[in-house]
């Protein structure tokens, strides 16, 4: 889905009122307002596929649990375990247009596929797209598009960036 970034995934729920447990969810707490919409893919019969956040709260080892606008029961938010939720491109680009201050420099980069792949060494953001230099525990550098659609969760507090790279990628 164009103009929307995976954000979390939905592990679980909490309570009988609809309250979902979010996996995997730094971005979804660092970016997501009460009120923003999200989608909810794959889409799931007779569960919604859009709703907007009402409440959240980080919940340590289990994630975050959330709040939506129209899941009010354990079996609406139990029908979603599994799905990805994604949040609209706007409100991760204004995040990102606020954080032009931060410096990734230092995080540890993990992809979903592959593990950990090497640390940020900098990021050359004078370009149409951002470009991140990647150093490899072997010493060996690599460039990666710093662009969100292959950043699935940011972890300040952490410094680590999981990703999605490309297959094919550091083989270049």
């Amino acid at each position: 889905m164009r103009g929307w970034h995976l954000s979390a995934i939905v592990a679980g729920t909490k309570g009988l009122n609809g309250r979902l447990r979010l996996k995997s969810a730094s971005a979804f707490l660092r970016f997501a307002s009460v009120g923003d919409e999200v989608a909810f893919v794959p889409p799931v019969e007779d569960a919604p596929r859009f709703a907007r956040v009402i409440g959240g709260e980080e919940a340590g080892a289990e994630g975050v649990l959330t709040s939506f606008e129209g899941i009010s029961s354990a079996k609406d938010a139990e029908a979603l375990i599994g799905c990805r939720v994604l949040l609209r491109s706007e409100e991760m680009q204004e995040w990102i247009d606020a954080s032009d201050e931060v410096s990734f420099i230092g995080f540890q980069v993990i992809d979903e596929s592959l593990g950990k792949v090497g640390t940020v060494q900098s990021v050359d953001d004078d370009r149409l797209q951002p470009i991140a230099s990647i150093m490899r525990e072997d010493g060996s550098v690599f460039a990666m598009p710093f662009v969100e659609d292959m950043i699935l969760d940011v972890s300040m507090d952490d410094e680590v960036l999981h990703v999605d790279l490309p297959k094919g990628l550091l083989e270049l």
